[in-house]
C-alpha cells in the first residue's frame, strides 16, 4: 500500500479510538480511512502545524491525546479536531531531555514515557494542565558511556510495571508516591552481547508471557524473570515485532518475516507470490495488530502491508492450478484430479496481495494416469476411470487392476464414478448407466428410456445414492434408478411456463436436504440456479440470482450439520438457509481461490470440513468457523459543497474543525448541494463493506449504496435535517449504530418564522382593520341616514308642516272676500324657500364631490352675496388658493358649513352693519376662519343665555375639535374666529 502515502519509509503506525490509521512517514503524517489518506506537514510560516516532517513515532494515549514523535524537532501534541499540534521542545526550562523522539508509551496513572535519543523521560500532565517533565537517571555505568549505546527503551506491562532494557539489564522503575522519585530494581542480566541494538520487550496478555529479543529470545513465563526460558532465535538487526489476534508472534529475522507459535516456538516464514512485495518484508521496519486482528507491516521505503486475518477460514491450497475433482483419502489428505495427495497440514504462510494460507504438497504417481474420474469405497480403495476401462488401486498394498467395459459399440471415459454402499461401482458410459461388481466382476448396462440413437458426449454428469435408488443428473433432466429392479423413471424436466417444473435440464450437483432427506432433494443446474425437489409431489422449489444468488450455475452442493447449503458457482461462494431464505454470498476478497469454481471439485471431508476446487486451486475451511463480521464504525470522512471540498481553517467555512469530529453544519439557503464521505472503521474484507444511508426529513427509507462510501443531495430545502449512515459487511447485519450530522439550512429572511409571524399579524391586522373601517363606515352611513332624517324631520318637516296648515287656513277661506290671505300666501312661500334651500343644503353636504375645499369656497361665498346683497351690505371676502389643495370629509365639512351659516344669518338678522370681512386662510396645518361686522354688537353672556345659536355653534366647533372665540361690544361690531 503506497498509493497516497506522503513516503514510502514508515516509522511507526497506530490506531485511535475512531479507528482511523495513523502513519509516520521520513516526509509526513498520515491518516488512512480505508479509502483514501490524508497527509498532514510541516509549513515553517504556520506554528500550528507539525513540527516537523521527519517522524519517528506516534501513539494514542488513555485520555484519546495523539502524540507524535519527531527525529530532530520534538515532541507534539497533535489536535484532531482543528488539525494543530503543540510543540515541546528541548532547552527551556522543565522541557523534554532531547528533540529526537524514539517511542512514546503510557503507564496506568497516564504518566507518559518517553524514549528519546539522550535518555528516558517521564511526562505528568496536572490537572491544571501543566506539563512536568522528568528526566531518569539510569545505573551509572551506563550513564557514564550513554554516547557509546543506543538509548535505553521502556516497556509498560500490563501489571503497570515500568521496565526499561539497556545493553546489560531488564530493570524495573518505581516512583514514590509522591511521584517525585524513583528507584531501579535489576530484574534480568543479559549475557554478552553486542551493544546494537538495546533489547526490546513484547507482552502476550492472554497467556501472561514476556518476550525479551537479546541475542537468544527469552520468554518469561508468569512474568517471573527468575525462569527465563529459550524462545526463539533473536534479530541480531533492529527488530520489530508485534502479537496477532491468534496470541502468533511476528517477526522480522534475517531480511524475513517470521510468523511464530507461542505454545510451541516453532517457526514458519511469511512469504509471497509477488516480487515487490518480497522486497517490502526484507526490509520490514514497523509491524502493528489493530483492534480488528489486522496485522499490518510497513517497510524501510515501499510503503505498507497488510494481512487480513478474515481470509484465514477459507485456507487456500494449490494456487495456480485448476482442480476438476477431488477425493477423500484419509481425515488429513485429499487426492486431486491430477494424482496429487494434498495433505491438510500448517506449513508457509504464503503472502500474496491477499494473505493466504498454503500447505505442504506431496505429489505421488499412482500409474502413468493423468486427469481421471475418481471415486473411493469403503475400504479406502481408489477407481479411476480410463478409455474404455476402470483401474482399482489398493491403497493398502498399492497393487492395482485394470478392469476393461465389453461394450465394443463404445470408446469413452466412465463418467463420472460413485461407489454405493456395497461397494458396487456405478459409472456414466455415454447412452448407458453402468454397474460394476467387484466381488463377480461383472459389469451391467442400463439404457436411458429417452435416448434413441448413439451419443458422442457424457450425457451422464452426477450420480447420488438415495436408500435403493439412484438419482442420475443428465443433460436432458433428472432420472430416477431403481437398484433393485433395473427400472429408470422418466426424467423431471424443464417445462415452459411451468415455475414448479426443473430450472434447467443440464443438472450438475445433486444433495440430500438434511432436515428433511426422505422428502427433499437438492439439484444444480447448468443456468436453471438450485431447484429444491419435493420427491412426494414432483414438484420443484427454484432459488436464482433473482433471489440473491450470485450466479445460476451451481456446481456443488453441501449441506452442513444446522442445514445450510454450501453451493458453487462461477461467482464464488454462497451459504443459503433454506428455513429463512437468507443466502450469503463469498467471492475473492474473502480469501477464496477467485471466484470461478469447477464442477465436480467439492466434498465434505470425514471431519466435517468442506472442499471446493477452482481455477485457482482450492479451498477448505470449516462451515462453523465462518461467521459474518460485526459492523464496522462510521466516520466522516469527507463534506463538499456543491461538489468542492470545504477547508474549515478557512473564514466563513461552515465548519470549524475536522468533519470526522463535527456535530452538526449549518448553512445558507443557497448552500443546497452537499455530499457526505465516510467511511467504515474495519479494515478487514474493506471491499466487502456496505453503507446504507439517509437523510431523515427528506428520504422517507433508507438507501442502499452498496460499495459507494458517499452520499449527495441536490436542492435540499431550508429546514433542518439529519444525515444517518451505517456500514456492514456483506454478509453480516447492519446492527444498531450509525453516524449522524445534524443538518440545518437556514432560509431567507422572506421563508424566516418570525417573518411569517409578521406577515401572518400583519394581515390578521389589515383584516381587523378593514372590518372596523367598514363598521365604522358603516356606522357613519348609518349615522348620515339618521342625520339626514333628523335634519329633513328639523328643517323640512317642520316647514311642510307650516305650510299645510297655513294652505288648510287659506283653503277654508277661498269664498270670503273679507278674508285677507297674502300674509299667509307669503308666509308659505318663506318656508318654501327655506326648505329648497335646505334640501339644496343636504344634497350638497352629501354630495363627495364637494369634499374639496374649493367647492365649499364656492359654496361659502355664493351664500354669502345670496345673504347680504339683500341686506345692502358690503361683503369683504378673503381665500387662501393653498386651501383648494384640501378637501373636508363630509361631516367635517357639514359642521364647519354650518358654523359659518349660523354665523352669517345672526349677521344678517341682528347685526344691522354696513359691511362683513370673510376670511379663510390656512397655517400651521390648521384652517383660520374668520368673520367681522361693523354692526351694533351684543352681550355674548347675554346672547348665550337667550339663544341656541351660540351653543350649537360650540357644539359643533367641539366635534371638529376646533377653537371658537367670539367677541362682541355693544356698538362696535362683532369677530368670529374659528381654528381647527
Amino acid at each position: 500500500m503506497t498509493e497516497g502515502l506522503s513516503q514510502g519509509y514508515v516509522s511507526d503506525i497506530t490506531q485511535d479510538h475512531d479507528g482511523f490509521v495513523w502513519i509516520t512517514t521520513s516526509d509526513g503524517l498520515n491518516r488512512y480511512d480505508g479509502t483514501k489518506m490524508t497527509s498532514y506537514h510541516h509549513d515553517p510560516e504556520d506554528s500550528t502545524t507539525i513540527g516537523g516532517n521527519d517522524l519517528s513515532c506516534i501513539f494514542e494515549d488513555s485520555k484519546g491525546r495523539l502524540w507524535i514523535g519527531t527525529r530532530n524537532h520534538g515532541l507534539d501534541l497533535f489536535d484532531r479536531e482543528t488539525e494543530t499540534a503543540k510543540h515541546f521542545r528541548h532547552g527551556e526550562k522543565n522541557s523534554i531531555r532531547s528533540d529526537g523522539i524514539n517511542k512514546i508509551t503510557e503507564d496506568r496513572t497516564g504518566a507518559l514515557w518517553i524514549e528519546t535519543r539522550e535518555g528516558l523521560d517521564r511526562l505528568v500532565i496536572e490537572k491544571s494542565g501543566k506539563y512536568n517533565f522528568t528526566h531518569i537517571r539510569l545505573d551509572t555505568e551506563f550513564e557514564r558511556h550513554r554516547d557509546e549505546f543506543w538509548a535505553e527503551k521502556v516497556f509498560v506491562d500490563s501489571k503497570n510495571r515500568i521496565l526499561v532494557t539497556t545493553h546489560t539489564h531488564v530493570w524495573e522503575l518505581q516512583f514514590s508516591r509522591n511521584g517525585k522519585t524513583y528507584t531501579l530494581i535489576p530484574r534480568f542480566r543479559f549475557g554478552p552481547r553486542a551493544v546494537f541494538p538495546i533489547p526490546e520487550i513484547l507482552e502476550d496478555t492472554v497467556r501472561r508471557i514476556l518476550y525479551v529479543n537479546d541475542q537468544q529470545s527469552w520468554r518469561f513465563l508468569k512474568y517471573d524473570f527468575t525462569d527465563p526460558q529459550p524462545a526463539f532465535e533473536a534479530n541480531r538487526e533492529v527488530p520489530c515485532w508485534t502479537l496477532d489476534k491468534q496470541g502468533r508472534i511476528w517477526a522480522n529475522h534475517q531480511k524475513q518475516v517470521r510468523l511464530i507459535d507461542p505454545n510451541s516456538c516453532m517457526e514458519r516464514y511469511v512469504y509471497s507470490s509477488d516480487p515487490a512485495q518480497m522486497k517490502l518484508l526484507e526490509i520490514a521496519t514497523v509491524m502493528y495488530t489493530d483492534r480488528n486482528g489486522v496485522v499490518w507491516i510497513a517497510s524501510g521505503g515501499y510503503g505498507l502491508l497488510k494481512y487480513d486475518p478474515h481470509t484465514e477460514p477459507f485456507h487456500h491450497l494449490l494456487p495456480e492450478n485448476s482442480i476438476y475433482q477431488i477425493l477423500e483419502l484419509d481425515p488429513e489428505s485429499l487426492l486431486t484430479h491430477h494424482l496429487q495427495i494434498v495433505k491438510l497440514e500448517k506449513s508457509n504462510l504464503y503472502l500474496s496481495r491477499k494473505m493466504t494460507g498454503l500447505r505442504e504438497i506431496k505429489k505421488q504417481s499412482l500409474t502413468a494416469l493423468s486427469e481421471s474420474p475418481l471415486a473411493r469405497d469403503s475400504s479406502g480403495n481408489i477407481w479411476i476411470g480410463m478409455s474404455s476401462s476402470v483401474y482399482l488401486h489398493q491403497v493398502k498394498t498399492g497393487k492395482g487392476k485394470k478392469y476393461s467395459l465389453p461394450y465394443n459399440d463404445i470408446v469413452s471415459t466412465p463418467f463420472p464414478l460413485i461407489t454405493d454402499r456395497h461397494n458396487k461401482l456405478w459409472m456414466g458410459y455415454r447412452n448407458y448407466l453402468v454397474r460394476f461388481d467387484p466381488v463377480t466382476e461383472t459389469f451391467s448396462r442400463f439404457a436411458y428410456p429417452s435416448i434413441a440413437f448413439l451419443l458422442d458426449f457424457d450425457f451422464l454428469q452426477c450420480i447420488y445414492e438415495d436408500d435403493h435408488f439412484l438419482w442420475l443428473g443428465t443433460v436432458e433432466g433428472l432420472y430416477r434408478f431403481d437398484t433393485k429392479n433395473g427400472k429408470m423413471s422418466r426424467p423431471f424436466t424443464n417445462e415452459e411456463g411451468n415455475g414448479q417444473s426443473l430450472g434447467n435440464d443440464f443438472v450438475i450437483a445433486l444433495a440430500k436436504d438434511t432436515h428433511y432427506p426422505d422428502r427433499y432433494l437438492w439439484v444444480g443446474t447448468k443456468g436453471g440456479g438450485l431447484n429444491r425437489l419435493d420427491k412426494k409431489t414432483g414438484l420443484f422449489k427454484r432459488y436464482s440470482t433473482k433471489n440473491g444468488l450470485p450466479n445460476n450455475v451451481i456446481y456443488g452442493i453441501l449441506p452442513d450439520d444446522s442445514g445450510k447449503l454450501w453451493l458453487s458457482s462461477n461467482n464464488g461462494l454462497t451459504q443459503l438457509d433454506p428455513v429463512s431464505g437468507n443466502i450469503k454470498n463469498f467471492n475473492e476478497e474473502d480469501g477464496l481461490q477467485g471466484n470461478e469454481f469447477n464442477r465436480y471439485a467439492y466434498l465434505r471431508t470425514s471431519t466435517g470440513k468442506f472442499v471446493f476446487g477452482g481455477l485457482n486451486g482450492l479451498n477448505y475451511f470449516d462451515p462453523e468457523e465462518i461467521k459474518p463480521l460485526p459492523p464496522p464504525n462510521v466516520m466522516f470522512t469527507d463534506f463538499r459543497l456543491f461538489n468542492k471540498p470545504v477547508d474549515f481553517t478557512k473564514p466563513g467555512s461552515p465548519i470549524r474543525k475536522n468533519i470526522s469530529y463535527v456535530k452538526a453544519i449549518t448553512l445558507r439557503y443557497v448552500q443546497n448541494v452537499v455530499t457526505f464521505g465516510f467511511a467504515g472503521m474495519d479494515f478487514r474484507a474493506k471491499k466487502r463493506i456496505v453503507y446504507r444511508y439517509k437523510m431523515q426529513g427528506f428520504d422517507n427509507d433508507w438507501i442502499y449504496a452498496a460499495e459507494e462510501n458517499e452520499a449527495t443531495y441536490t436542492n435540499l430545502d431550508p429546514g433542518k435535517y439529519t444525515f444517518v449512515v451505517q456500514g456492514k459487511f456483506r454478509n453480516g447485519s447492519w446492527g444498531t449504530d450509525s453516524a449522524s450530522m445534524l443538518l440545518v439550512i437556514v432560509p431567507p429572511w422572506y421563508r424566516t418564522y418570525w417573518f411569517y409571524t409578521f406577515v401572518t399579524i400583519s394581515i390578521i391586522s389589515s383584516c381587523y382593520a378593514f372590518y372596523k373601517y367598514r363598521i365604522n363606515q358603516l356606522m357613519r352611513l348609518e349615522g348620515l341616514r339618521n342625520r339626514i332624517a333628523r335634519d329633513l324631520h328639523d328643517e323640512v318637516g317642520s316647514s311642510i308642516s307650516t305650510i299645510a296648515i297655513y294652505s288648510k287656513i287659506v283653503h277654508e277661506h277661498v269664498g270670503i272676500k273679507t278674508f285677507n290671505n297674502e300674509p299667509l300666501l307669503k308666509k308659505i312661500t318663506e318656508h318654501a324657500t327655506e326648505i329648497m334651500e335646505s334640501m339644496n343644503d343636504i344634497v350638497w353636504n352629501i354630495n363627495t364631490k364637494n369634499d374639496s375645499f374649493d367647492h365649499i369656497i364656492i359654496k361659502m361665498r355664493e351664500h354669502a352675496y345670496q345673504l347680504f346683497e339683500a341686506k345692502g351690505y358690503m361683503l369683504h371676502f378673503q381665500f387662501d388658493e393653498s386651501l383648494s389643495r384640501m378637501k373636508l370629509q363630509m361631516e367635517r365639512r357639514r359642521d364647519f358649513y354650518l358654523i359659518y351659516k349660523e354665523a352669517l344669518n345672526n349677521i344678517a338678522k341682528y347685526a344691522e352693519g354696513k359691511n362683513v370681512w370673510i376670511a379663510v386662510t390656512t397655517g400651521n396645518q390648521q384652517i383660520n376662519l374668520i368673520i367681522e361686522d361693523d354692526g351694533k354688537g351684543f352681550d355674548p353672556e347675554a346672547a348665550a343665555k337667550n339663544g341656541n345659536g351660540l351653543s350649537n355653534m360650540r357644539f359643533r366647533a367641539n366635534a371638529l375639535k376646533g377653537t371658537l372665540m367670539i367677541t362682541s361690544e355693544i356698538g362696535k361690531g362683532t369677530k368670529l374666529r374659528f381654528v381647527f
